[in-house]
């Protein structure tokens, strides 16, 4: 019953809102503007001083898009934070898109657990501690978006926030 809700949801959304997309997000490129000594401790190292790291996060997007390019898009993705451990979270994005650039403004966060951080020398930027600390994410998103046809495109998803930056893909469905 829930997927046939989330069906209908779905389709009346498009119905409403004039374009959707469903995406498949995948990769996963961080780069740590505060680093508070922790980059020496980080997983996944592509920079010599650690801050810039390769974490693979995978995940779904459904984004809506209005007769006024206004989006709003709902992401949802499960990864590897900093330290090669577990995360889940979503997030929730509203902007304005042209064809190829979109701009908005981003809230979310994923949970982790905390205690994975004990000995690395890496101070978590959380509310909580323990196993179910929630990370939050508040900034900005700048995406390019490459379309192949009518129907399909990639997006290169960039969230921008205070403590760091975020780089990941996806391939999109247009419907």
């Amino acid at each position: 019953m829930k997927n046939i809700i989330f069906i209908i949801t779905v389709l009346a959304s498009s119905l409403v809102w004039g374009k959707s997309s469903i995406e498949l997000i995948g990769g996963g490129l961080t780069y740590h503007v505060f680093d508070a000594g922790g980059g020496n401790y980080y997983s996944y190292k592509v920079s010599s001083d650690g801050r810039l790291i390769s974490n693979p996060v995978f995940g779904i997007g459904y984004t809506m898009v209005d007769a006024e390019l206004s989006y709003t898009s709902i992401r949802i993705f499960r990864g590897m934070n900093s330290v090669a451990q577990p995360i889940n979270g979503g997030i929730l994005a509203l902007g304005h898109a042209s064809r190829h650039i979109e701009f908005g403004l981003v809230a979310g966060g994923y949970v982790q657990n905390n205690n994975d951080f004990a000995g690395t020398g890496v101070v978590p930027y959380s509310v909580g501690q323990g196993s179910n600390a929630f990370v939050p994410i508040i900034g900005v998103e700048l995406n390019w978006k490459i379309i192949f046809s009518e129907t399909i495109f990639i997006r290169f998803i960039n969230v921008i926030t205070p403590i760091l930056t975020n780089h990941t893909a996806s391939l999109g469905f247009d419907f």
